[in-house]
C-alpha cells in the first residue's frame, strides 16, 4: 500500500492545484501523484514522473532552489545512473525559469547547496542524504538503501505563485535485487526538512516539504544472487554451501542455533536433535514440501550448536522430470515439531535462490 506523508495545511491552500518547488511562510507543497511502473527489468532505464502542486502567497518567495530526493538501492549507483529535471509552465521571470535541469548533490559541505537543514530549519552539519535517512527513514526496505539528493541548476521565482509541475527521473535499474520500495521527496534548499509547527516526525501536520513512499517495485531479470529488499532480510541462522550453487548440485544446508534475533540464541539452542523442514518452489508455481522429521531430514551436529544436512534437490524432493526448482524455503524443528525456528523476527521461512555467479 502506498504511503504518503502529505503537507496538510488549510483547505483553501489545498484547493489550489499547483506544483513543484518550495515552501515558504504561507505556502503549500504537495506531491499529488507518482507515475512509477509496478515492474521493471534489470538493466533498463526506468522513467518516473512526480507530479507536484505548489502555492505561495509570500512576496519574498523568489530566488528559491528546488530540492529533490529519492530513496533507491545503493547498488543502482544513482549518482552516476540517474538524471533529473523539473518542468512547469510558470515562467513569470525569464531569469528564473520554471523548468530546467537538476544536479546530483555530492555532499560537499563547503558548497551552500549541500548544507542540509533539519526539522528546525537550521543547518545541521550533515548532508541532505544523511538527514533524509534520519528523518524520513527507508520505508519497508530492510537495508542497502540510500537517499540521494538533486538541486535545481537555476533559481526559481515562486513569489505569489500557484502552479502545477513535474519532476522527471530517469534511472538505470540495477540487478542486485528482485524488489524494493522507492520514495520521492520535494522541497527547497532554504527550508529543507523543516517542520513548520514544531512537529518532530514525518507525520507532522505541517511541513515545508512532501514525501511519497510508493508500492514495492518488482524487478525481473535480476542476478541469481539477488535479494528482495521488501522481504525479510537474509539471516545468519542458515546458510547454503558452497557459496555458489545450482539446485542441481549437491548442497549443504547449515543451521546455527546460536544465531537468533540480534544474535541471541534460537529456541533450538542445545537441542538434542534438529530437523530441516524444506519447501521446493518450482518454476510452474507449484511447491513440494519435505517436512517429515525423518531420518532423511535429520541434521548432523558438526560444531558448537551448528547443524548440517547435505542433499541433492532432485532426489530429496523427488522433483518430476522436466520441472525446475527456483527457490528453497527453510525452517528448523525439534523432534516433535513443537519448536520451529524461522527467519528471526519475521516468522517466515528463510528463502534461498540459486547463486551461480
Amino acid at each position: 500500500m502506498k504511503k504518503s506523508y502529505k503537507l496538510l495545511k488549510t483547505i483553501a491552500a489545498l484547493s489550489v492545484a499547483l506544483p513543484l518547488i518550495f515552501l515558504f511562510v504561507t505556502s503549500c507543497f504537495l506531491i499529488t501523484e507518482v507515475d512509477q511502473p509496478s515492474s521493471v527489468s534489470a538493466g533498463e532505464t526506468m522513467t518516473v514522473t512526480v507530479n507536484v502542486a505548489f502555492d505561495s502567497e509570500n512576496n519574498g518567495a523568489s530566488d528559491k532552489i528546488l530540492l529533490f530526493g529519492m530513496l533507491v538501492p545503493k547498488s543502482w549507483d544513482a549518482a552516476n545512473n540517474a538524471t533529473v529535471r523539473y518542468d512547469s509552465d510558470h515562467n513569470a521571470n525569464p531569469d528564473q525559469p520554471g523548468s530546467g535541469t537538476m544536479t546530483f548533490d555530492d555532499g560537499d559541505l563547503t558548497f551552500f547547496k549541500s548544507q542540509s537543514r533539519g526539522a528546525d530549519g537550521n543547518i545541521t552539519g550533515n548532508t541532505w542524504s544523511q538527514d533524509m535517512e534520519e528523518i524520513l527513514g527507508t520505508g519497508e526496505n530492510y537495508g542497502e538503501m540510500e537517499w540521494v539528493a538533486f538541486y535545481s541548476d537555476n533559481f526559481i521565482d515562486a513569489s505569489n505563485a500557484a502552479f502545477d509541475g513535474t519532476v522527471t527521473v530517469q534511472i538505470k535499474v540495477g540487478d542486485q535485487h528482485t524488489g524494493t520500495q522507492l520514495a520521492y521527496f520535494i522541497g527547497n534548499i532554504g527550508d529543507g526538512l523543516k517542520f513548520e509547527e514544531g512537529g518532530s516526525t514525518p507525520e507532522a501536520s505541517s511541513k515545508w516539504y512532501d514525501v511519497d513512499f510508493t508500492d514495492c517495485l518488482s524487478i525481473t531479470g535480476a542476478a541469481a544472487s539477488a535479494t528482495d529488499l521488501c522481504g525479510p532480510p537474509p539471516s545468519l541462522t542458515a546458510t547454503i554451501l558452497p557459496e555458489n550453487y545450482l539446485f542441481d548440485d549437491i548442497i549443504s544446508i547449515r543451521f546455527d542455533a546460536k544465531e537468533g534475533i540480534e544474535g541471541a540464541n534460537t529456541e533450538l539452542f542445545n537441542a538434542g536433535e534438529v530437523f530441516v523442514c524444506a519447501t521446493a518452489m518450482l518454476s510452474d508455481g507449484t511447491s513440494i514440501v519435505k517436512c517429515d522429521r525423518d531420518d532423511a531430514s535429520k541434521m548432523t551436529l558438526i560444531g558448537d550448536n551448528i547443524w548440517e544436512l547435505s542433499l541433492w534437490s532432485p532426489d530429496y524432493f523427488d522433483i518430476p522430470e522436466g520441472k525446475l526448482m527456483t527457490e528453497i524455503h527453510l525452517n528448523f524443528q525439534n523432534a516433535d515439531g513443537s519448536i520451529v525456528v524461522k527467519n528471526p523476527g519475521f516468522d517466515e521461512d528463510i528463502i534461498y535462490s540459486q547463486v551461480c555467479n
